[in-house]
């Protein structure tokens, strides 16, 4: 510090400025950390690209994601087919896509393999309910699923309307 021409005093205020910097940092750091866990984004992760655009299966998805621990695969491959259902059917009714023969196949595919994956998750969930005495959480997921049943069907039957020729 002899070199750069440093007073005693000149030092202090530096090493004064790098405490109040670093203190200010740590402020921020734990305010911002608290604000984000406080605040509830409502969101779905991973983010589903079509989804959202269909609102009452995007909110059957948000109820069953506060259950999702009980079989986070599960959920995640039945968001997933439904995602890719709800952007097939979106494609075809904004004709960014022609209708072709694979669509109805394709979103047939797409819709068995949500309904799979939702049958999977209220088995763990059953079983988990067994072991942990919560049969009106169970109750719960069925009734979320059983909604999801009829959105999937009605969506696959809409997928079937718009890619006749």
């Amino acid at each position: 510090m002899a070199r750069l021409g440093l007073t005693d005093r000149d030092r202090t205020r530096l090493w004064l400025a790098g405490v109040a910097g670093a203190g200010a940092f740590v402020t921020y750091t734990l305010f911002h950390t608290w604000a984000s866990r406080k605040t509830n984004r409502g969101g779905l992760k991973p983010e589903p690209e079509a989804l959202g655009k269909d609102s009452e299966l995007y909110y059957l998805f948000v109820q069953l994601d506060e259950y999702r621990k009980n079989n986070d695969a599960a959920f995640r491959r039945a968001l997933n087919s439904a995602d890719q259902l709800i952007f097939l059917k979106e494609q075809l009714r904004n004709k960014k896509i022609r209708p072709s023969i694979y669509d109805v196949p394709d979103a047939l595919v797409y819709k068995a393999s949500c309904e799979k994956a939702l049958m999977a998750f209220v088995k763990s969930t059953n079983a988990r309910s067994r072991r942990d005495n919560t049969e009106e959480q169970t109750a719960k997921i069925h009734i979320i699923v059983e909604h999801m049943f009829e959105c999937l069907k009605s969506r696959f039957k809409s997928v079937e309307q718009l890619s006749q020729f």
